[in-house]
C-alpha cells in the first residue's frame, strides 16, 4: 500500500511537445511483503508500487506522466506485522497548467452547439488534459465557427480541475489565433 499523498520535495520545468511537464521530487510510505524484498528486487517493486498508484493519473502535483518515476531513495523499512514499510523519495514528471498560459497543438475531439472538446497530447501519446471552450464566448467568431473535429487549435488556459486519481485534467479554455 502507498501512502494516498506523495509530498513534494523539489520542481524544475522542461518542455515537451508544448507540454509542460514539471519534474517533482516525492516522498511516500510504500509498503511491501516480505516475498517482494530481495538484492535486485526491492528498488524495483517499490517502483513498480508507486507506478501502480500514481502513473497515468492526478495526485496533488497534477497529471503524472507514465513512465518518469525514478527512485531516488530509500529507507531500509520498518517491520510492521508481515509487511515492511519503506519511506521513498522519488522523482517523476506532473503536468499542471496555471490560468493564463497558452496550450498549443490541441486536438479537436468534437464541436456541439455547446463548445469544442479538445485533448492535449504529449510526444507519448498521452493525454493529460482535456479542453473545452464553451461556444457562448466566442458567438459572431468566424474562426470559432470554423474549428472542425481533429483539427489543432490554441487554447489560452481558464481555470482547471481535476480530483485525485482522475485520468486527466480538465481545463475550461478560450480559442486562440492559431501560432504560425
Amino acid at each position: 500500500m502507498a501512502q494516498a499523498h506523495p509530498k513534494n520535495m523539489n520542481n524544475s520545468k522542461t518542455i515537451t511537445n508544448d507540454v509542460m511537464y514539471t519534474t517533482n521530487l516525492l516522498e511516500m510510505k510504500v509498503i511491501l511483503s516480505m516475498n517482494q524484498i530481495g538484492t535486485n528486487m526491492t528498488k524495483k517493486n517499490l517502483q513498480n508500487t508507486i507506478s501502480h498508484f500514481i502513473s497515468g493519473k492526478c495526485i496533488e502535483e497534477g497529471y503524472v506522466q507514465p513512465n518518469t518515476i525514478n527512485i531516488k531513495s530509500y529507507s531500509s523499512g520498518i517491520m510492521k506485522k508481515d509487511k515492511i514499510e519503506f519511506h521513498v523519495v522519488f522523482e517523476c514528471k506532473t503536468y499542471n497548467p496555471v490560468e493564463g498560459s497558452w496550450i498549443h497543438n490541441c486536438k479537436v475531439q468534437s464541436v456541439t452547439k455547446a463548445g469544442i472538446h479538445a485533448n492535449v497530447h504529449d510526444k507519448q501519446s498521452n493525454i493529460p488534459a482535456t479542453v473545452f471552450i464553451i461556444r457562448d464566448h466566442f458567438i459572431g467568431n468566424t474562426q470559432f465557427n470554423e474549428v472542425k473535429e481533429q483539427d489543432l487549435i490554441d487554447v489560452k488556459v481558464i481555470g482547471t480541475r481535476f480530483e485525485l486519481n482522475d485520468s486527466c485534467i480538465e481545463i475550461l479554455g478560450n480559442l486562440m489565433p492559431r501560432k504560425k
